[in-house]
């Protein structure tokens, strides 16, 4: 054993190794926690409902402004509630600290459960490549269900894990029950599908099911019970139902009989994603491959792979429901990634090991993907302030700069044998690549925030509706407006708004929506004009692809409202 593998060996059976691991998880996590602006559309919605959820005491319906949201269960409400409680209910950062925490949950569940299966080093090297993946390290920073999600899916297989080997006892069951229960208040049937795909392949494979006999003690169903139960019942009676068949036949259902909301893919798209969205552990994955493909190989008999064969059942089983799944979003296969990247973990340690064409497939492919995220980088850069959009010098010296470093990178890793080493330069190029893109790039895309520099064209301007008066937002039907602005803000088409402004209110106009003659001549014909109050935003609103003129400015009297001609007999 070299020093260097000595050293990775002592760090990951050190006290410290919990604490080096939260360190590893916020250095990918953190950037732009705080300084993004609060997301389309998913993010802003979570916010808004946790958001009203403060402000009216209310934790059992889930609404954005004033239209019920039954989609997901409670939970993640919950542990936004918790952590915007305990920082701010104002600002997108409070809520988001919630999936910073389900990423910790997920990195510390795979060190515990890892370390069971494949050995400390391993196992904290998986920890470590998946805290730092473009996909972990991006949803650790949204403020959505995908992180938590993950977190309590990861401490539930986890859990088992440790009965699969035999080291655990009824108090890991009672983990496994407590984090089952936990994820379907997250996100209703992923982790109990993840768990339970797990063990029917780990059945049919290996034809044991001796080690699962501590799940079924009574009491490990009931913890589970006693954590969901409570919240179902209060919901059901709330909306009299309303909750799980608009869940289920509104929510889930469309997602499994076609692609929903046009968010349609074939099967293999998530294979396909998976090198970049695992950057830049990716260094790692053609190995992990290796190592997966002679464990499958090996039987369901052989001792030698026997612990790894659990990782393929976690990972495998689920990876195959969501390439099948019409419905594709990247993020869906997130509670599969932990099993993968401790396959990596397993890969890294052995890397004196690898062949010369393992070696140098690997970083080719880790070139490929870096490039690709130096592309990125480059691109956003055009979307910064103080530039032409066709002026290429910003999104060339952003390019210039991620490949220098890029191949520094390949360098580094081309030279080495140490595990040690590698795992250091794949933990920094995450970090880099969390804070240049998340930190440095995203949160001067001011033509793509628009929502924020709207908000922020209200306060500049001191734009407040006059009392008894109201916000008017129109044909902008983005809630991050809603979020940053107030809850009571009126989202309207060009004709409603037309209809309901009142002299007094404020409003911020998109003079390029679909509707925005009609606002005009509903307020002529009313006696009332919009009134511009500094320079509109220009922007584009990711969501729908559409180009935004945002004006903020007041409804005020022009004359009388032009009377409607009466007839007589």
């Amino acid at each position: 054993m070299t020093n260097t593998a000595s050293l990775l060996d002592r760090i990951a059976h050190s006290r410290w190794a919990y604490a080096l691991l939260a360190l590893a998880v916020l250095a990918c996590a953190l950037p732009g926690v705080f300084s993004i602006p609060v997301l389309d559309r998913d993010e802003a919605r979570f916010a808004q409902a946790t958001k009203q959820m403060l402000e009216t005491g209310d934790f059992v319906n889930i609404f954005v402004q004033d239209e019920p949201r039954n989609k997901k269960p409670i939970g993640i409400h919950w542990a936004q509630g918790l952590t915007a409680g305990l920082t701010t209910h104002t600002e997108i950062w409070g809520y988001r600290l919630a999936s910073v925490l389900g990423t910790l949950i997920s990195a510390f569940a795979l060190l515990w459960g890892g370390t069971a299966l494949v050995g400390r080093t391993a196992a904290f090297a998986g920890a470590v490549l998946f805290a730092m993946g473009i996909l972990a390290s991006t949803e650790a920073m949204i403020a959505k269900t995908d992180a938590m999600l993950c977190g309590f899916t990861a401490l539930a297989m986890a859990a088992l894990a440790q009965l699969y080997v035999g080291k655990g006892s009824r108090a890991a069951a009672l983990v496994f029950w407590a984090a089952l229960g936990a994820g379907i208040l997250i996100k209703g049937p992923i982790t109990p599908m993840v768990a339970g795909l797990a063990l029917l392949a780990l059945f049919l494979w290996e034809r044991k099911a001796a080690w699962m006999r501590p799940l079924r003690h009574w009491s490990g169903p009931m913890l589970a019970a006693v954590i969901v139960a409570p919240w179902m019942i209060a919901i059901g009676i709330a909306t009299k139902g309303a909750f799980f068949a608009e869940a289920i036949g509104g929510d889930l259902g469309p997602k499994v009989a076609g692609g929903h909301e046009g968010h349609a893919g074939l099967p293999g798209m998530h294979l396909l994603l998976a090198p970049l969205l695992l950057f830049p552990a990716t260094f790692a994955l053609i190995p992990a491959l290796q190592i997966g493909w002679r464990t499958a190989r090996a039987g369901g008999t052989s001792e030698d792979p026997q612990h790894l064969r659990f990782l393929l059942a976690w990972a495998v089983p689920t990876w195959l429901v969501f390439e099948l799944l019409p419905t594709k979003l990247v993020h869906y296969t997130l509670p599969a990634y932990p099993a993968v990247a401790l396959l990596c973990g397993v890969a890294l340690v052995g890397l004196a090991a690898w062949g010369r064409w393992t070696k140098r497939a690997s970083l080719l492919l880790l070139l490929l993907m870096g490039t690709a995220m130096v592309l990125l980088a480059g691109y956003l850069s055009t979307f910064m302030p103080g530039l032409a959009p066709q002026d290429e010098r910003r999104a060339f010296q952003a390019a210039a700069a991620g490949g220098i470093a890029l191949l520094a990178l390949a360098i580094g890793l081309a030279r080495t044998r140490s595990a040690a080493l590698a795992l250091l330069l794949l933990a920094i190029t995450g970090a880099a690549t969390s804070y240049t893109i998340r930190e440095r790039l995203l949160p001067e895309a001011s033509e793509l925030l628009v929502s924020a520099e709207a908000a922020r064209a209200l306060a500049r301007e001191n734009l407040r509706p006059a009392k008894g008066r109201a916000l008017l937002i129109v044909d902008f039907r983005e809630t991050s407006l809603v979020f940053q602005t107030c809850t009571d803000a009126r989202l309207l088409n060009g004709e409603e708004a037309g209809m309901a402004a009142q002299a007094g209110d404020v409003a911020i106009f998109n003079m390029r929506g679909a509707t925005a003659a009609a606002f005009t001549a509903g307020l002529t014909r009313r006696g009332l004009a919009f009134e511009p109050a500094g320079p509109p935003v220009l922007g584009l609103n990711y969501s729908n692809g559409d180009d935004v003129s945002l004006a903020p400015g007041r409804i005020v009297t022009t004359r009388p409202p032009e009377s409607t001609p009466s007839t007589s007999d």
